[in-house]
């Protein structure tokens, strides 16, 4: 039994694409909460960058005249408000979505030794164990690398 990648059995590259997506959201699909944090956190993220720039706006445009010198102070605290904000936000979505990628990468680690356990003696015979741990470790790190920055970006 030799190990083929899907492009060298004449799968479309789009397809495949796509099919390994819905594979991979079967591991997500339980940890719906944390990836509902995930969203608020980038929604806060967002809406605080955008708001950051309203306030400059309001500052350049109001707080330069001498008539509008509070308004200065005002400015320089909401700017300070929405970066805390900012940054609160950011920890969470960062801390969320690692945690997702290790649950389900730790989800797909177990099911993939656990196959590899049940492989008949014969076939380890004609495949190398050092190859099939490198490529299960470096398969699933690039899995946890896909879920942390794919998602991030897909949300």
């Amino acid at each position: 039994m030799t190990y083929k990648l899907p492009l060298e059995e004449g799968y479309e590259r789009g397809l495949m694409d796509i099919k390994l997506l819905y594979r991979l959201a079967k591991y997500l699909r339980f940890y719906k909460k944390d990836l509902i944090i995930v969203m608020i956190s980038l929604l806060s993220v967002s809406a605080s960058l955008l708001l950051i720039g309203s306030v400059f706006r309001n500052l350049v445009d109001k707080g330069l005249s001498k008539d509008h010198i509070l308004s200065v102070d005002k400015s320089i605290l909401y700017i300070c408000l929405l970066i805390i904000i900012l940054s609160i936000a950011s920890f969470f979505r960062s801390y969320f979505i690692n945690n997702v990628a290790e649950k389900a990468v730790n989800q797909i680690r177990k099911e993939a030794y656990s196959n590899l356990i049940n492989y008949e003696i014969e076939e380890f015979e004609e495949l190398k164990i050092g190859d099939i741990i490198s490529r299960l470790t470096n398969d699933i790190d690039q899995i946890s690398t896909l879920i942390v920055n794919f998602l991030s970006f897909f949300i």
